[in-house]
């Protein structure tokens, strides 16, 4: 993420999957700024052990920072995470 002095960056949609070791596994995906929990939610892993969630959010989330991705459980590995974002002014 670019540092823009003054701006706010508001994610109002994001995608991502991740790599589990088998089939029909829970994968829990969550990202934070600071230590502190923004965003969790899961998938469960296909037959090619992927699991992946596309959100939209409906207000957005605000970041003055880069968050930090996480997974869990049975999942190895984060394979991509996008993000759909717009900078306001931080007020």
């Amino acid at each position: 993420m670019a540092n823009y002095p003054g701006q706010i960056l508001i994610i109002t949609d994001f995608s991502w999957s991740a790599l589990g070791g088998v089939a029909g596994v829970n994968c829990p995906f969550n990202f934070d700024i600071n230590n502190s929990l923004l965003y969790i939610q899961s998938a469960l892993t296909n037959n090619a052990f992927v699991a992946q969630k596309e959100t939209h959010l409906t207000t957005g989330l605000k970041m003055t920072v880069a968050p930090n991705f996480l997974i869990g459980g049975s999942c190895t590995s984060i394979i991509d995470v996008h993000f759909q974002d717009y900078l306001l002014p931080n007020q």
